[in-house]
């Protein structure tokens, strides 16, 4: 039996990094009183989400000049 690879593509990244911070702004919003305070905890990882996929988009860039 063989060993499937779990992998996820960008679009997929960004799905979850969306959910999650959609999660974080509903929860800081209207919910700060009423849910525990780890939900917030749960969607910090979305901000070093979005700053990988901006480098990783930056690397496949053929021009990486910035323009005057």
């Amino acid at each position: 039996m063989r060993k499937q690879n779990f992998s996820l593509d960008g679009n997929q990244l960004k799905l979850i990094a969306v959910f999650f911070m959609i999660f974080d702004h509903i929860y800081s919003y209207l919910f700060l009183g009423v849910w525990p305070a780890w939900f917030s905890l749960i969607a910090r990882f979305v901000t070093p989400l979005f700053v990988y996929m901006l480098v990783e988009g930056f690397s496949h860039i053929k021009s990486k000049e910035i323009p005057d």
